[in-house]
């Protein structure tokens, strides 16, 4: 039974159990989230500032206010609320972010990697509405986005970081969920 702050940097603790094998929690005090492993065995481990977790059979990310939060908003606007069950998209997304990459880097990559070095404002607009709602695009937000992305009044980056803090982005990726419990990657 240990407590352990990890500081400012991004920290990672080391389990031999899997994830299975333990119980997290976590609660809110002051300003910071403190996560509580309790072990097969009964010890419980006390984290603070500690963003990744390590087990045998798995990772997980714990700092959905910073890189990994930003990463399944992008996964969930590109990918839609199943996005953040990729693992390894995930991992991609942290290992972008946590080695000092920008979000806004991040997603222009994610744009890139999806739409094409030119793409097209009826496909950007249809998976990014499919994405929020579930439910096909209606033409006339199909002609009305279309129109300021092709127009130059709204930029594709600027759309997809507004998709991707949408309310119905964070609730189709659960983010009050991955908050008490983190996000698995690879």
């Amino acid at each position: 039974s240990d407590t352990i702050d990890g500081g400012d940097e991004v920290d990672v603790a080391l389990y031999a159990e899997s994830l299975s094998a333990i119980t997290l929690s976590s609660s809110k005090e002051d300003d910071s989230v403190i996560w509580e492993i309790t072990l097969a065995n009964g010890d419980k481990d006390t984290l603070v500032n500690i963003e990744r977790l390590h087990f045998n059979d798995t990772r997980v990310a714990l700092d959905l206010d910073g890189n990994a939060g930003s990463t399944a908003k992008l996964l969930g606007a590109f990918l839609g609320g199943t996005g953040v069950s990729k693992k390894s998209f995930v991992g991609i997304g942290l290992q972008y972010l946590d080695e000092g990459g920008t979000y806004e880097e991040l997603m222009g990559l994610a744009i890139s990697t999806v739409f094409g070095e030119t793409p097209n404002s009826r496909t950007v607009i249809s998976t990014f509405y499919e994405n929020l709602t579930g439910q096909a695009v209606p033409e006339s937000v199909v002609a009305t986005y279309s129109s300021l992305l092709d127009d130059g009044d709204l930029s594709l980056l600027s759309l997809a970081l507004q998709v991707a803090d949408n309310e119905n982005n964070l609730l189709n990726i659960d983010l009050v969920g991955l908050t008490s419990a983190g996000i698995e990657y690879s």
